[in-house]
């Protein structure tokens, strides 16, 4: 028995990111498996042409693989979120999931993915490049490098809520953003805004050509 002789053998593909940060290089590589065999010969990324609302809209200057989502960081104590086919999405922290029953947090619950059982008349599935960073198995990764699991997907918006692996960790303020002799205590308003995670890079469901794809993992490395 000779696995490479079978016409729909799993193919596998990366993209990576770079980037310059405390005066070093980082990669970031995103390993992802193509849910079509052999048929689709030597794989590309397709070219973006662009999409959405004017706050989700891409085009060429941005590469499609790995898709980003940003949500709002809200101001003065007001949180907004990022509407998106009628559903609305909020930035990540370590609060996670609030529960209006009562005093309660579910730490690893995302909001705004709580599961919609009034979304009669609209589409009830989720955009792949928007809102597949939801999807069950997904890894994400966020601004300061950290890897997330979703170990509790959705598919589309009568499931829910997302869960990721662990709780978004705090993060200890850097001085740019306060003076550590002036501020000792620094308020509770900086930790809080330097904890969101207001940006997500991850493999979508599929690729502008519609081709299935699955994320394996996405690891960072310094060069």
């Amino acid at each position: 028995y000779d696995p490479s002789t079978v016409a729909e053998r799993p193919q596998y593909a990366w993209d990576c990111m770079f980037r310059r940060f405390q005066g070093q290089i980082q990669v970031a590589i995103f390993v992802y498996r193509l849910n079509v065999g052999a048929a689709v010969g030597g794989y590309s990324v397709a070219q973006d042409v662009g999409r959405g609302s004017l706050n989700l809209a891409r085009d060429a200057s941005r590469p499609p693989l790995p898709a980003r989502i940003d949500f709002p960081r809200g101001q003065d104590d007001q949180d907004e979120s990022l509407s998106i086919a009628g559903s609305e999405y909020f930035y990540l922290d370590p609060d996670g999931l609030f529960r209006e029953t009562g005093i309660e947090f579910d730490r690893a619950g995302v909001r705004g993915t709580e599961a919609d059982l009034n979304a009669a008349g609209q589409s009830l599935a989720l955009d792949p490049y928007f809102e597949g960073w939801q999807a069950p198995g997904q890894w994400l990764l966020d601004p300061y490098s950290r890897i997330h699991r979703v170990v509790q997907g959705r598919r589309n918006k009568r499931q829910g809520p997302v869960r990721i692996g662990r709780p978004i960790p705090t993060v200890v303020p850097s001085p740019s953003r306060y003076n550590a002799a002036a501020q000792p205590d620094y308020p509770a308003d900086i930790q809080a805004e330097t904890d969101k995670v207001t940006s997500l890079w991850f493999i979508p469901t599929a690729d502008r050509r519609g081709i299935s794809l699955t994320p394996i993992y996405v690891t960072v490395r310094e060069l």
